[in-house]
Formats: C-alpha cells, structure tokens, sequence
C-alpha cells in the first residue's frame, strides 16, 4: 500500500536547507507551540512530515500580517467567518499604522524643510541680520512646556553671553521660539528693526570666545554699526575631525 504523504518525514537539516531557516528559529518556534513535531522513537530525533512544513507556512504568513502568538496558534481553527473578522481587523490595522507613517513622514518633511535654509547658510564673515527665532527663554526644566520643547520638539538651542555679564563669561542656555512663551524668563526678544551681526565659526568648545567677541566689537566699530550688547551661539552642527570635538555656530552679535 502507498504511504500516506503525512506519514513520511525529512530531519531538521533537510528542513532547514529547504526553507532557508535556521534551526534555532524553528526550535524558538516549537518552544512557543507553532509547530509540534514528533520525535523518532529510534533516536529521539525530530523529524518533520508535510503538516509541520504546512504550519511552517502559516507562521512565516501569520508573521507577514502581524498577527499575534494567540491569534497564530489559532488560525486554522477558525470558521470562515471568524477568518474574515480576523482579517478584516488587521486590515484596519495596517491602514492605521499606514496613516501613522504619513505623518511621521509629514512630520520629517516639515522639519527638513525648516531647518534646510539655516544648515546650508554659512556666514564667512560679519553679516547684518535680522534672526529668523523671535524670542530666547531660559531653558528651565521645571517648566513643563520647556520638557516638552527639549524632549520632543525640533526647536533650536541658543547660549547667550549677555553684554551684563560677558567679563565673567557667565552663560545662559536658552529655547529658541517664534511666539512669546507662556512660561518662563525671557533672555532676549527681537525686535522690530534690531539688528545683528552673525558669522559661522567652528571651535572645539562652545565657551564665551573673548577674541570672537572682540573681533565683532571692532567690526561694528569701523563700519558705525554701534555696541555690541550680546552673544549668542546657535549650534548647527555637532562632529568628529582628526580627534576633535567640534562646534559649528552661528554665532550673533546684538547691535544698539
């Protein structure tokens, strides 16, 4: 009599080459009850029949559809109707998580779109601006808005040296914002018709640079452009170069 197709076996290796899975894979899977394969009596061996290859194509499947452990072991017990249910839920799931990478993509393109001008800006020398951000706060990490700032959004962060305190070189760390903030102590605001110098520069540090400040105060000078009242660093970017930590800046000068 012909042997039934279910009663004939391969070993784990055949198995294996077959599928292309690896045998700590299909072991994880027979560990969490996807695939229950009997032993050979002889040598207490696994062998595998065409049921198990069978259920190894519904695991790969159900994996492909993110269905769950519980929802993967019970799959060919449900009634077709239960099966469409089933199917119909993960379809709402999927075009879920579709929307979800929509706006996460919505989300980068804005930011890329935003940040692009001022990454790809570099002053080689002194510049009369007038900033983009319209008011710094202190960065206060007691402030919950100022958390979520710092934690999730894709603002800007400034270190001002103020013209009170530039000899101590005592800093302040601040928020850069468009709006006036709800919370929190205002470092500076621009105003209409201030204006500033900037320049890019890279250093190794992000410390009050006397000989940067005192270059700016020259610069304003001589072209009659007034005192400089402050200095602010924006950081742009942030690298590695032959052993060194360096800052590129953005670094303005209030004019009065």
């Amino acid at each position: 009599m012909k042997e039934e197709v279910y009663t004939k076996t391969i070993t784990k290796v055949k198995l294996c080459k077959a599928t292309n899975l690896s045998y700590p894979t299909i072991r994880c899977w027979m560990e969490k009850g996807l695939l229950t394969p009997k032993r050979n009596e002889n040598n207490n061996y696994y062998n595998f029949n065409v049921l198990d290859i069978m259920s190894i194509h519904n695991i790969i499947f159900s994996r492909n559809i993110n269905l769950t452990l519980a929802e993967a072991k019970n799959l060919t017990k449900l009634s077709r109707q239960e099966f469409v249910q089933l199917f119909e839920k993960k379809k709402e799931q999927v075009k879920r998580k579709i929307e979800e990478y929509q706006e996460k993509l919505k989300y980068i393109e804005n930011y890329c779109d935003m940040t692009a001008e001022y990454f790809n800006t570099d002053y080689a020398d002194f510049t009369i601006v007038t900033p983009r951000f319209k008011h710094i706060v202190e960065a206060d990490i007691y402030i919950d808005e100022h958390i979520r700032l710092l934690a999730l959004e894709p603002i800007d962060f400034a270190i001002l040296f103020d013209g009170d305190n530039m000899s101590d070189e005592t800093a302040s760390s601040g928020i850069l914002l468009h709006e006036k903030p709800k919370k929190g102590k205002i470092l500076t605001t621009v105003n209409k018709g201030d204006r500033y110098l900037v320049k890019t520069v890279t250093a190794d540090n992000r410390n009050y640079n006397e000989e940067l400040f005192r270059s700016a105060c020259e610069y304003a000078e001589k072209h009659g452009y007034g005192k400089v009242n402050n200095m602010i660093y924006l950081l742009k970017f942030h690298n590695f170069e032959d052993g060194k930590d360096l800052f590129t800046m953005d670094v303005y000068f209030k004019l009065s």
